[in-house]
């Protein structure tokens, strides 16, 4: 049974709670899952599902981003639903309490008696902080400043700083870690983290109203924005084609730093890359100041410490507990939410079937239908080992390094299958003689080089051997 299945049994009052759990285990990000927390669900009525937003802005925006992709999980959990309506609430109330940007379910408090300043209000995940973030190659440089920034905010060598990193790396992560050890810290600093939507939506209060309604909001704006200590702007990239939002920003960010504020920000790209179509050369200028701090891909032992972590309580077969970690972590992925979401099916799988997990049991579970020892399973991990096309290896191509990757998923074919060496060399579009040579060169290899040896041994793990 998979994880859909299981939610389609739920009852139709916890309907959109399902949805909101399907999100998250769909490589959602954070500031887009409660962005669609804000929608408030009225209910179904002949297979239309109705939703509630709170104006016109969040309803055309919910309506561009992510009506399609919540109709299709809807869908696949009722298949009674034909199509989703997005409504604009006649009655506000409802929406006071919500947060348009909620970064956690516990607000951080602080005594007022230690505190001279206004504090803003600062969110965060609990979980989001340094301690248990993994650290690794792909992240150490950005993690380090992260630190420094946090023990010693407003320093003037750093007032601007920028993460940036495909989506899944751990920005968000080290943004709000940095709010929350500042919060923790109970020292006189005053700390915001807020998104690049929740930016445009406070800047767009300050053109609502009457005349009064408009001046307020707009004090609330220079002060929220300019006064506070560290600033800490997530996915400023969200502001493209919003020349006046950026207009805006950049003049929160010179008043900043007039008065020695610092400011950090994060992006999946650098200034540099963004579409100059859509962002004001001034705005873009001034991101490219700052101290740019990239996110690598998650290395291999980065993997492995994520995996670790994340899986510290699951029943795991406690003598293939590392086995199972390394097999999970194995495969190179462009970002840690692909990890997470295997360890999320493997959690509802235990929730299901409430036995202990083995390596085999994982490896079926996450490979279903899949044997894992075919002549094409084992190709195709062995080209994605080396970063080569796996079509490429059954090619006539003589480039060396595709010949060097081809020599290795020869001799995994011929040690980890029953086939013959005919049967290999027709698959590669070779005769028997090329696999024996092959794997005779690959053996005189791994004599002598024990990376060769632990690389074939990481692509062996993918089949759980």
């Amino acid at each position: 049974m998979t994880f859909i299945d299981s939610c389609a049994e739920r009852s139709v009052s916890s309907l959109w709670e399902t949805v909101i759990s399907v999100l998250g285990a769909s490589g959602f990000t954070n500031v887009e899952i409660n962005f669609v927390k804000t929608l408030h669900f009225v209910g179904v009525d002949k297979g239309i599902c109705i939703l509630e937003t709170q104006n016109k802005f969040t309803r055309d925006w919910a309506e561009k981003h992510f009506s399609k992709r919540i109709l299709k999980i809807l869908v696949s959990i009722d298949s009674t639903i034909e199509n989703l309506s997005l409504k604009i609430a006649q009655n506000e109330r409802r929406f006071l309490e919500v947060p348009s940007i909620a970064l956690s379910p516990v607000q951080i408090k602080r005594k007022e008696h230690l505190v001279q300043k206004k504090q803003y209000e600062v969110l965060g995940y609990v979980e989001n902080t340094f301690q248990n973030f993994v650290e690794g190659l792909c992240n150490r440089e950005a993690l380090s400043m992260c630190k420094k920034v946090a023990e010693e905010p407003c320093r003037s060598d750093a007032l601007l700083l920028y993460i940036y990193g495909k989506s899944g790396l751990g920005k968000t992560h080290l943004l709000q870690a940095m709010a929350y050890a500042i919060k923790e810290s109970k020292r006189n600093v005053s700390v915001k983290y807020t998104s690049g939507i929740r930016f445009l939506e406070d800047f767009l209060k300050c053109f609502e109203g009457n005349a009064k309604n408009k001046e307020a909001a707009e004090n609330d704006f220079r002060e929220t924005y300019e006064q506070v200590d560290l600033l800490l702007l997530d996915d400023v990239q969200f502001l493209a084609k919003r020349s006046g939002v950026q207009l805006a920003l950049l003049n929160v960010i010179e008043r900043r730093r007039l008065h020695g504020r610092q400011t950090v920000f994060s992006s999946d790209r650098l200034p540099t890359e963004m579409d100059q179509r859509y962002f004001k050369a001034k705005f873009l200028n001034r991101l490219e100041e700052c101290i740019a701090l990239k996110l690598e891909m998650p290395d291999s032992k980065t993997r492995l410490g994520v995996v670790e972590r994340a899986t510290l309580e699951f029943p795991f077969l406690e003598k293939e507990r590392h086995e199972i970690c390394r097999w999970i972590a194995t495969p190179a992925v462009d970002n840690f939410r692909t990890l997470i979401g295997k360890i999320k099916r493997l959690q509802a799988e235990y929730e299901l079937q409430r036995k202990t997990l083995t390596l085999n049991s994982v490896r079926l579970f996450l490979l279903p239908g899949q044997s894992g020892r075919t002549l094409e399973a084992i190709t195709a991990a062995t080209a994605a080992a080396y970063g080569v096309e796996c079509e490429s290896l059954l090619s006539p191509s003589r480039i060396e390094k595709i010949s060097f990757v081809r020599k290795i998923a020869m001799f995994i074919c011929r040690e980890d299958t029953g086939e013959s060496l005919q049967t290999i060399g027709e698959f590669f579009g070779r005769n028997y003689s090329t696999v024996i040579a092959s794997c005779n060169s690959v053996m005189t290899m791994l004599e002598n080089n024990e990376d060769l040896a632990f690389r074939i041994q990481e692509i062996r793990y993918s089949f759980g051997k």
